[in-house]
């Protein structure tokens, strides 16, 4: 009998059969795409990896934009020389700016003179003795008084790298007198404001280190004319003159007619050497005055009471308060009222105001009572009779 079959149930004749769900084409293909992806993946990452700077990070405390060097400045030695009685060595604090940029330094500089030492120190120049750094500015020279401070400022460049380092910075003095003079021949006095007051003035000069504080001086005298007001006043002074300061001034000032003011200026000099007329601008104002030659009291209502009164005069700054009064007596006739009353005061003369008034006034019969009026003159500058006028009454 012969043996069962052994032929293949499926496949391709001559074919050797393959396993169930895994064919063989379709595994090489995943495999490639999965390869050509990981590739890729790794050239990008190669390219970030690459373009990610090395150094400090820019949000890192302290840290510079990429690119800009760091110039950490650890402190400022201010180092002294020539006149050794004025200051020594000092240090200050540091700072970091960026490279290549200026920037500024200074220093407050106290002088106290000893008993036989220089009344005043000068600060001639300063230089920047630290490499890569560059002095710009200073504001020297630069006089210290004695008893009094100044500060000294200093710009420096500096270098345009990343540098570490303490700025030294030498400052050469000298002592008393500073090098700089200024002779002033005359000092002028100009005026701004009314012509009866002062126009010009010339007052004698003077000649003083450059750099310091000064005073001048003048005499103003002051007749006020008929009509003309009582006072003059300067009431603030300027410098017109090139590089002097003004540091301060007596103003306001008032002189009195027939009195005489010395008004004085302290001036700061130009740190200079030059010969120059000082010229001062002052503005100068007056007050005008009222003169009552007089003061007419009328009086409207029963003419058993009073009719009019007159009363002297006096003088008055124009705008300003002042009270006139007079005194009425009353005494009745056989069929007149027991008393009489003003009720009511009004003024007759332009431009005066009544501020008050003490009415209603009662006088009795056989009595007398002062009738006083407070007003404020006109601002003007006049010569004029006042008249009032009051409204009486009688019962």
């Amino acid at each position: 009998m012969s043996a069962p079959s052994t032929a293949p149930t499926s496949g391709t004749p001559g074919t050797a059969p393959t396993p169930d769900g895994a064919p063989t084409s379709h595994r090489r293909r995943r495999w490639w795409i999965a390869l050509g992806v990981a590739v890729v993946a790794l050239v990008v990452l190669a390219g970030l990896v690459g373009s990610i700077p090395t150094g400090t990070s820019p949000s890192a405390p302290g840290s510079t934009a990429p690119g800009t060097p760091r110039v950490d400045v650890t402190k400022v030695d201010w180092a002294f020389a020539g006149a050794g009685n004025c200051w020594s060595v000092a240090s200050g604090p540091g700072m970091t700016v960026p490279g290549g940029t200026s920037f500024t330094v200074s220093i407050p500089l106290s002088y106290n003179a000893t008993g036989s030492g220089p009344k005043m120190c000068t600060v001639d120049s300063a230089s920047v003795e630290t490499t890569g750094f560059r002095l710009v500015s200073s504001d020297t020279p630069l006089v210290v008084k004695n008893g009094s401070t100044a500060n000294l400022t200093v710009q420096v460049a500096a270098p345009n790298a990343t540098v570490k380092s303490a700025l030294d910075v030498q400052i050469q003095v000298s002592a008393g007198t500073p090098t700089t003079t200024v002779t002033i021949p005359s000092v002028v006095w100009k005026f701004n404001g009314p012509s009866n007051c002062w126009s010009s003035k010339t007052g004698s000069g003077t000649t003083v280190p450059g750099g310091t504080q000064f005073t001048v001086s003048v005499q103003l005298s002051y007749a006020g004319g008929s009509g003309e007001p009582y006072q003059c006043t300067v009431t603030s002074e300027a410098v017109v003159s090139s590089g002097f300061s003004l540091d301060g001034s007596n103003t306001p000032l008032s002189v009195d007619s027939g009195a005489a003011e010395t008004l004085t200026a302290t001036i700061q000099a130009p740190n200079v050497t030059e010969t120059t007329n000082l010229t001062l601008n002052g503005t100068v104002s007056s007050p005008g005055y009222v003169t009552l030659t007089g003061v007419n009291w009328e009086f409207s209502g029963p003419s058993n009471c009073w009719s009019s009164e007159t009363t002297g005069g006096m003088t008055v700054a124009s705008g300003a308060q002042f009270t006139v009064s007079v005194k009425l007596s009353y005494t009745a006739g056989l069929l007149d009222p027991d008393s009489c009353t003003v009720k009511s005061m009004a003024v007759g003369t332009t431009g005066f105001t009544i501020d008050t008034a003490n009415t209603p006034l009662v006088v009795d019969s056989g009595s007398s009572q002062t009738l006083s009026v407070t007003l404020t003159a006109p601002n003007t500058n006049e010569t004029v009779v006042l008249t009032l006028d009051g409204t009486v009454t009688s019962p």
